[in-house]
């Protein structure tokens, strides 16, 4: 999964510069976000 993850943020960056590497962690740092977030109904780790 990191290299896919690595591959999209590398297709995103091309060409975008530094602009488009902090475009890339954003988005992968909510992506990362959703998954880590509770879902109502469902137990968690508490």
């Amino acid at each position: 999964r990191t290299s896919v993850i690595a591959d999209l943020a590398a297709i995103r960056i091309a060409g975008k510069g530094l602009e488009g590497y902090l475009e890339a962690v954003d988005r992968l740092a909510r992506e990362v976000a959703a998954e880590r977030a509770p879902v109502r109904g469902l137990p968690t780790d508490e």
